[in-house]
């Protein structure tokens, strides 16, 4: 024989307030007044820290970098802090090209910031205008040459050049190095970013690399 449990009243209002509170999130959300859930941050970077984890190939640490400037009477331009990625960790960009891929934040311009590895006299640290740390679309001219033989290096985003660095002598990229990029050279808000050096046997590296949505003198 079977035995029919009685469902208390109570029991019932409750189930009927639970889906009362669905059904009007449920609404609320198709009408766009809740959140949806945001993207994975680490499937879309905005941002690499080169060294921390191989995006290129060639891990290369600070103190390696400061070896190889010694040797040469130069000492190295530290890791710029911005965003807190400074590490004193980079990767070498290879002679045939290196490239890594970056997402905008939103549809409109960005600004891609590229820190390259850069070197200086030995001595020349604590003179009042080191161009370090100052993000700028300029290039640097020293006070005084590297004595490094010049290299160029290309920089392409999605296929399009868009600057020509040059390394060696007296001159030598911002630090960091500030690219606009504008929305038509990324429809879908992804950026392959290509390295390509001209010849030459520079050690060309880079520390990291981030996307901003604001010019450098605001950043």
């Amino acid at each position: 024989m079977q035995i029919q449990r009685e469902i208390p009243h109570s029991a019932d209002r409750a189930g009927r307030d639970r889906l009362v509170r669905y059904l009007a999130s449920a609404s609320l959300l198709i009408a766009g007044w809740l959140p949806i859930a945001a993207e994975a941050p680490t499937a879309f970077p905005r941002e690499i820290d080169f060294g921390l984890e191989k995006h290129m190939g060639q891990f290369i640490s600070g103190r390696e970098l400061e070896i190889w400037a010694s040797q040469r009477g130069l000492e190295i331009t530290p890791d710029c802090p911005l965003r807190d990625l400074a590490d004193s960790e980079a990767e070498v960009i290879s002679s045939r090209g290196s490239s890594f891929e970056l997402f905008a934040p939103g549809q409109g311009r960005v600004y891609l910031y590229l820190d390259f590895v850069s070197f200086r006299k030995q001595g020349t640290r604590n003179r009042p205008l080191e161009p370090h740390c100052y993000p700028s679309t300029e290039e640097i001219r020293l006070p005084e040459s590297t004595d490094l033989p010049v290299q160029f290096l290309e920089i392409y985003v999605n296929g399009n050049r868009i600057s020509t660095q040059v390394f060696g002598a007296g001159s030598q990229p911002a630090s960091p190095l500030v690219l606009p990029i504008t929305r038509e050279m990324m429809p879908d808000r992804r950026l392959e970013i290509e390295l390509r050096p001209g010849p030459g046997n520079q050690l060309l590296a880079i520390w990291d690399a981030f996307l901003s949505e604001v010019p450098p003198e605001q950043d």
